[in-house]
């Protein structure tokens, strides 16, 4: 299975799944993915982290900058994950408080409580 997959959904909106762990050594694969779906989504941006089991700081600032771009151009930004501790790594770094993070449940998205266990 590839670590990093672009899926494309309604029009206009693009989700990037990835998948295990989010840590130094894969930056500059995070990196080109992120592009990659920068440049094929026009309105709207999904990054599913629903299949990652660990992100660092490096992917959170990423990620950031990632939403930042696609919101200077006009476009909206949204984090899907449903792991608790990916969800507390998101909060403890301010993104989540930030950005728009939502837990997957049952085919549809809830807001994520990053703190609730």
């Amino acid at each position: 299975m590839d670590q990093f997959v672009i899926a494309p959904g309604p029009p206009g909106q693009v989700t990037l799944c990835c998948h295990g762990t989010l840590e130094l050594a894969c930056r500059d694969s995070l990196s080109t993915a992120c592009s990659s779906a920068l440049a094929r989504a026009d309105t709207h941006l999904v990054v599913d982290l629903d299949d990652v089991d660990f992100l660092d700081c490096a992917s959170v600032r990423l990620l950031a900058d990632t939403a930042r771009l696609q919101r200077d151009r006009g476009g909206s930004f949204t984090v899907v994950c449903s792991d608790a501790f990916v969800l507390r790594v998101l909060a403890l770094t301010g993104f989540s408080a930030q950005h728009r993070v939502v837990r997957a449940h049952g085919g549809s998205a809830v807001e994520a409580d990053p703190l609730a266990g």
